[in-house]
């Protein structure tokens, strides 16, 4: 994951570029609520004392919206993004042919700024734990923004080796949209090794999702 911090432009009248001194930087989740941090013309003297950005604010603003307080934001003493893991197991009670069935049932879901990116389905405490612990290392290792998923819509990729664009996120799939001079994807061949791709019916597909951890995307076609 990734972040654009370079400096915000604007235009002026007689067509001069000039810097934007005050613009919103990022969201973050703070007591479990989402808050906008400003970079503004003020400075503030924590971030000079603790060798820190010094002009970056927290917009806070009252129960009643009627007051707004600018709050200091020091990156080296705050975490960004926020995640949140939510474990549920239990067990499922089914009505089959042969009766009442009960079994193992489960799902993790993981949030990043209390927006779900990941979910998976699990039968046990310890499946659950060490799998999210692994998939953490991978979203945060990850070029996807998981922070902020819609900046990726448009985002162009190769999708086993074919250029397509990313059109849509949800719960940890991405929709890619086909973006080459062919009919679709090609999906009859495989590209790396695979011996069992009997998916002939898929061949020509202007759209197909996938997972976002999946192998099957290169991230940085340009």
């Amino acid at each position: 994951m990734s972040d654009d911090f370079s400096p915000k432009v604007e235009i002026a009248k007689d067509g001069s570029v000039f810097e934007t001194k005050e613009y919103k930087v990022f969201s973050v989740v703070i007591q479990g609520k989402l808050y906008e941090v400003w970079q503004r013309k003020e400075e503030h003297k924590e971030g000079e004392w603790n060798g820190d950005i010094n002009n970056w604010w927290v917009k806070y603003i009252d129960s009643e919206g009627d007051k707004v307080e600018w709050i200091p934001w020091l990156p080296r003493f705050t975490n960004r993004p926020s995640w949140d893991i939510e474990i549920c197991v239990q067990n499922d009670m089914r009505h089959k042919s042969r009766g009442w069935r009960i079994s193992k049932a489960g799902f993790v879901y993981i949030k990043c700024d209390l927006r779900m990116v990941y979910r998976f389905s699990c039968m046990d405490l310890d499946y659950a734990f060490s799998r999210s612990q692994y998939l953490i290392h991978q979203l945060l290792e990850h070029p996807f923004n998981f922070s902020d998923p819609d900046k990726e819509i448009g985002r162009k990729i190769y999708y086993r080796n074919q250029p397509g664009i990313i059109s849509k996120f949800s719960f940890g799939e991405v929709y890619i949209d086909y973006d080459g001079n062919g009919t679709g994807f090609d999906m009859t061949h495989p590209w790396d090794g695979e011996s069992d791709w009997p998916v002939s019916e898929w061949n020509g597909l202007k759209s197909i999702r996938d997972d976002v951890l999946t192998p099957n995307i290169w991230w940085f076609r340009k």
